[in-house]
């Protein structure tokens, strides 16, 4: 499937690739939607103590995901790392860090 490139002369007749692959992305989306999501702040994963949902646009009975209500604090806490950035690969596992090593190997 890495030769096939989805225009509208060929998206009439996509490979079956293209469909498995799609079941599959939405399969896991389904898995992960409603989880509680952190704030990443200085390389650290945070919780705030307030909560809201973040729900599809295309259906609002769907919770995608429960995020953090960041607050002043957290806002100032993110402020000043951003004057320090983290040393490269800072960022949790499964997480990614800003580009931090792209800005100094400009």
């Amino acid at each position: 499937m890495a030769d096939f490139k989805l225009t509208y002369a060929t998206m009439f007749n996509p490979p079956e690739e293209l469909h498995t692959g799609f079941d599959k992305a939405v399969e896991k989306l389904k898995n992960n939607m409603g989880r509680e999501q952190t704030m990443l702040i200085g390389g650290k994963e945070v919780l705030a103590d307030e909560k809201f949902e973040d729900r599809s646009p295309v259906n609002v009975d769907w919770v995608l995901a429960m995020m953090q209500k960041g607050n002043a604090k957290h806002a100032q806490d993110a402020l000043a790392v951003r004057a320090k950035p983290p040393p490269c690969g800072a960022a949790p596992p499964g997480r990614s860090a800003w580009n931090c090593c792209a800005r100094r190997h400009r």
